[in-house]
C-alpha cells in the first residue's frame, strides 16, 4: 500500500475530524433531508441515517441511509429538528 498524498492526508484528517463530531451529534436514526448530487431539481428526500458516519479511503465522510444503497456524503444531508411547538404540546391550553 502506497503512503497518500500530502493533500489526500489533509483531506482524510479533515473528514475523520467531521465524521467524528457528525456521530457524536448524531446518533443512528436521525431524521436528515438528503440532497442527491444527480438531482437537477435539488429535490430532498427525508429518510434515517442506519449508520454512523465514516470516512472513505477519497478522504469524504459518509453515512449510510434508509432505503439508499452504499454511504452518502454527510455534505449532503441536514439533520431534520422538530419544531419547538410540537414538542409543547398542551401548553397553549392553560
Amino acid at each position: 500500500m502506497t503512503t497518500p498524498k500530502p493533500s489526500l492526508r489533509k483531506r482524510i484528517a479533515a473528514a475523520r475530524e467531521a465524521a467524528a463530531d457528525w456521530n457524536t451529534a448524531n446518533p443512528i436514526g436521525t431524521l436528515v433531508e438528503y440532497t442527491p448530487l444527480s438531482s437537477a431539481s435539488l429535490d430532498v428526500e427525508r429518510c434515517k441515517t442506519r449508520t454512523l458516519a465514516w470516512v472513505l479511503e477519497s478522504g469524504y465522510a459518509v453515512v449510510a441511509l434508509e432505503g439508499r444503497p452504499g454511504g452518502v456524503s454527510i455534505n449532503h444531508c441536514r439533520v431534520v429538528v422538530a419544531q419547538a411547538s410540537s414538542l409543547q404540546k398542551g401548553d397553549d391550553a392553560k
